[in-house]
Parts: structure tokens; sequence; C-alpha cells
């Protein structure tokens, strides 16, 4: 099966950048009564309560007085259509998410289970295991070179088995066990993964909102301390299956730009169509950009994990980096916008050019060009203020603390884009110039030691220095790789036109941006 986005579907893709940009049918937006949700962990909350500030997505949100009173603490419920349309701009925007724990219990007889396999007896066995028989479970082999051990493991463990006579890919193997699943949710299951049904089933609470068409867990290390090596270490502080601790709406620009298909859980009526089988690698992220197309939102919820056996061998590690970092080019001919390094201003540009030039001025020009932003900001906050009806009292102070903290973030991008995507780039110019040779190493750096802390390695930092640097040269090439393959350099460029600004569709609630 081979699924193409139609040349409209692309156009859309490349035009509209808003977190809210697929409305899809209203009937889908409006959440049920008693639904939960609650303040992101990075949005602070001023003005009694009528400013929430959200530091990544960049977003601010003022609430009027009578959204306001529905805010108790950090939660807020639905009651009604009117708080129904608050609570949806607010996940839409990125500075709220579901209280999963909150949502009505997932009946395990609407679930199955969905396992493509090759050629991993004990990791199925082990897979099995950990769930136990309590959910309806697929086991696709996928051409294994000993079909019959697949077999006898699937049944003994009292499951169903479609055995294909060739390797056709994961989307393939996924596409023919979907095709024999007739509950109203299944979950694809990766076989190098232990998932407990309780971590599957309070994933599929996400399914009370009927926007939703897919939700993933967080993806942790199997094994961890003196039961895996140094590397294994490394990956499991920072996998690139990992979207971290933040939850998300899945899309440009969030704190999951992309969705890994190691677990996740659909609604099996919305994925009838299936992965895109000509792709060996990338085929998940198409399928979700796909059906964001169509107005499904695509939830991660880091409060639910499920173990992965990370590879901890050298060899086979820096390999499947450069493969899974070699989608990129095919993503971004079919979504542009949603598969490039960066999101950049013109501002960012002006401010990454004073760094990276390292002159007398270079300081002054950043600390000029950050108050100009906060002050830009300030006035977005009065008009947003004015819109409301209400002043916004804390205007210069979240306006400052705003303009700091986007050149915290735009450095620390920098320094990952010089040491990861931009790699190959940066050492042909760091040939010639002392100053990217410089610029290279403070980023190599600083990269590390923040990241170390950040992500709570269990490694000393001079392994994790090299892990780090490994994984970057492993990432870059694969990203150029692609590129190079596609004979385009679309996917290695930055896309200069920002995000686009979060509608609110009720009088509760007024969203603006820091100025950039």
């Amino acid at each position: 099966m081979s699924v193409r986005v139609s040349r409209a579907g692309t156009q859309k893709a490349r035009d509209k950048r808003s977190p809210q940009l697929f409305d899809g049918d209203p009937q889908r937006r409006r959440l049920p009564d008693g639904f939960v949700v609650e303040l992101a962990p990075n949005v602070t909350v001023g003005d009694d309560g009528g400013t929430l500030v959200c530091s990544f997505p960049e977003i601010i949100g003022l609430l009027a007085d009578r959204g306001r009173a529905l805010l108790h603490g950090r939660r807020m419920t639905v009651d009604g259509p009117e708080t129904a349309q608050l609570v949806r701009d607010l996940m839409d925007a990125g500075l709220a998410h579901p209280v999963v724990a909150e949502l009505p219990l997932a009946d395990s007889d609407d679930i199955t289970v969905v396992i493509p396999v090759k050629d991993r007896p004990r990791e199925l066995t082990r897979l099995l295991d950990s769930l136990g028989g309590r959910l309806h479970t697929i086991v696709v082999d996928d051409g294994s070179d000993d079909p019959a051990a697949t077999k006898d493991i699937t049944q003994a463990h009292g499951c169903r088995v479609v055995l294909l006579p060739e390797n056709i890919g994961p989307g393939g193997a996924r596409n023919a066990g979907l095709r024999e699943v007739t509950t109203g949710l299944v979950a694809f299951v990766d076989s190098d993964v232990v998932a407990e049904p309780d971590a599957l089933l309070m994933l599929a609470r996400h399914f009370a909102d009927p926007a939703v068409g897919v939700a993933l867990p967080r993806v942790i290390g199997l094994f961890e301390g003196d039961r895996t090596t140094w590397l294994g270490r490394y990956e499991n502080s920072r996998s690139s299956l990992d979207l971290g601790e933040l939850p998300s709406f899945v899309h440009a620009g969030s704190a999951a730009p992309w969705a890994p298909g190691t677990v996740t859980i659909n609604r099996t009526a919305v994925i009838r169509d299936g992965f895109d089988e000509s792709m060996q690698v990338g085929e998940d992220v198409d399928i979700v950009f796909r059906l964001g197309l169509d107005g499904w939102r695509t939830r991660f919820d880091p409060t639910v994990t499920v173990r992965h056996d990370h590879r901890a061998t050298l060899g086979k590690w820096f390999r499947r980096k450069v493969f899974y970092a070699s989608s990129a080019e095919p993503l971004n001919a079919r979504f542009p916008y949603y598969v490039v390094p960066s999101l950049l201003t013109a501002t960012d540009l002006g401010l990454i050019a004073a760094a990276l030039a390292q002159r007398r001025w270079s300081v002054p020009v950043i600390g000029g060009l950050a108050a100009l932003s906060a002050v830009r900001t300030v006035r977005r906050l009065r008009h947003a203020g004015a819109v409301r009806g209400a002043p916004v009292p804390e205007a210069t102070a979240v306006a400052a603390r705003s303009a700091w903290g986007h050149l915290q973030l735009l450095g620390l991008h920098v320094c990952s884009l010089l040491v990861r995507q931009w790699w190959p780039a940066a050492a042909v110019a760091a040939v010639f110039s002392r100053r990217v040779r410089r610029a290279v190493a403070v980023a190599a750096v600083v990269d590390a030691v923040v990241f170390r802390r950040r992500n709570r390695a269990d490694l000393d930092l001079p392994r994790y220095f090299v892990g780090r640097r490994l994984d970057d040269v492993a990432f870059g090439f694969g990203w150029w790789l692609g590129a190079w393959r596609a004979r385009s350099p679309a996917s290695v460029l930055p896309d200069l036109r920002g995000v686009e600004l979060p509608r609110s569709r009720t009088d509760l609630i007024t969203f603006t941006r820091p100025a950039r």
C-alpha cells in the first residue's frame, strides 16, 4: 500500500502553521462535560489567574474575568459548551493538557494490540509476558527466517498470528494486522518494548476527547545501571524515541514536534487507510501528519511510560541514528514546515548573526534587539489587554522575563544546530574561520553541560560529552544524507515564517505571542 498526500494537502501543510490549523468537524471539537485539564508545567500564572505565560511554545493567554473564575488552582473542568470551547483553545495553544487520571476508564475489550516482528523470539516473548494476555493481541510475523518460532510463541500466549511470506517493512506489517482488527481502538507496539496493560489502558483514556486520533506514551530505557553499557546509559537519558517530560499536542513548534511509532494507540476507523508501505523509515511520523491534515489531534502523554530495549553497541546504535534522521527530507517533501531544523524570525537571525560575529559590538546589539523585543511585547500585551477589556498589570515584567527566556532558548538552540543538524556545514566553515571554530567548541561544551543536567543522565560528563557528540554526528549525517539523496536542500534550511498565533473561538481568552 502506498499512501500519498495530495497536492492540496501538501499546500495546506505549507500554508497553515497554527497549532489549531485543522479544525475538522465541529462535533469533534466539543469536549464532554467533566473533562479535566491542568495548566502545563511550564506555564506561569500571574495577575491572579488572568495571565498565563508559557515558556515553550512561547504563548501568552489573557483570561477574561469569566474565564479566570473557571480556573481553580491550575485546573479547569468542562461544564458546558462555553467552558468546552475555552478548554479546547487552551489545549490547542499548548497552555493546558488533559489530566489523564481524571478521564473515563477505557474498556480493555475495545483495544487490540498489533505487534509487528521479525526474528526477535526473545523480545517477543518478553513483550507478550508483559501484556499478560489481558488485551486482544495480533502478532504479525514480517517474513522471519523462522516463522514457526513466532507462531509457537504467539499461540503459547493465546494470541492470534498473521504470517507474511516475505518482509515488507514495519508499515506493511502494521497494515496487515490492522486489517484483522475489529475493535474501536488499535495499539501498535514494537516487539522490542515492554508495555504493561495498565499503561495502555491509561493512555486510551485520552480518547474521551473526540478530536484525538492518536495517543502515545513516553518511551524510556529498559535497562539501567550495571545492566547496560555507558552508551546504553547515555541512550536512556536522551533516546531518539523519548520526547521528554512535557505533555504536548504533537505539532511543529511544540514540545513534541513529531511522534515515534514505537507505541501508539489509535482510533481504528481513523487510520483505516493505514501506513505508507513505500516508506521504510518515517512512516509513523507520516501517518500522524496526515491525520493532522484531516483535523485529528495526536496527544503525547509523558505520565504514561513504556520501556524500550535501546541499542547499546556503538555500530548498531550509530546506524540507527543515521537511519532515523534520513527520513527528514522525504517527510519535508510531503509536509513543508513540519520537518525543518529551525523555526526562526528576522530578529532571531539578527541575534544569531551578532553572537557568531564575536565582535565588541555583539553584546550591545544583542541587548538592543532583546530590549526592542520586550518593548514590542509590552505593546502587544497592552493591545491584547484592551481586547480583553482589562489591562495587563504585569506587562513590563512579563515582557522582560519573556525576552530573557527567549535569549536562553535561542542560545541553546543555536548550540544544537551547530553541533547537530548543521554540523557538516559548520565543519567546513570551521576550516576557514577561527570564529566558527570557537563558536563550535563553545556550543559543544555548553550543549553537553546543560543537557546532561536537564536529562539527569546517569553518566559522568566526559562520557556524556562523547555520547552526545557521536549522537549529533550520526543524526546530522543522516539528515544531510536524506537531503543529498533527494537532491534538495529544503530539509536543512530554516523556516523563517515563524509560528502562527493560536486563535480563540471564545471571548473568555485572548492569545498573543512575545514579539520576536
